[in-house]
């Protein structure tokens, strides 16, 4: 990743939903939907629990009632599983969602072309 990228965190966090993220990592499959977002098992430190790891899709953030106890929001989330800065979570995600130099969606044009 190059250093020089610059990212805006507030757009990269309001673009992206904890769904597509988890979606990102193959895991919507183990979790359930809840009437505010999802719960499942803690996929950062591997539980097994099906009601440890809660995402509240309302105020987009989660929480590890389990053995790690992690919390945050998507850019933490994605820094955990990673293993990586909140910074370099940021570029991933505008990288993985296809966000622009600013982290906001780059959308086709009619012609097919990026904006």
């Amino acid at each position: 990743m190059t250093a020089s990228r610059w990212v805006d965190f507030r757009v990269v966090k309001d673009s992206v939903s904890f769904e597509a993220v988890l979606d990102h990592y193959d895991l919507l499959g183990s979790f359930q939907r809840t009437r505010d977002g999802f719960r499942g098992p803690c996929p950062i430190h591997k539980g097994t629990h099906p009601k440890q790891f809660v995402i509240s899709s309302s105020k987009h953030v989660y929480y590890c009632f389990g053995r790690c106890q992690s919390g945050g929001n998507v850019l933490d989330f994605v820094a955990h599983m990673e293993a990586v800065s909140i910074r370099e979570a940021a570029l991933l995600l505008a990288e993985w969602f296809d966000l622009g130099s600013h982290g906001r969606q780059v959308r086709p044009t009619k012609s097919g072309r990026k904006r």
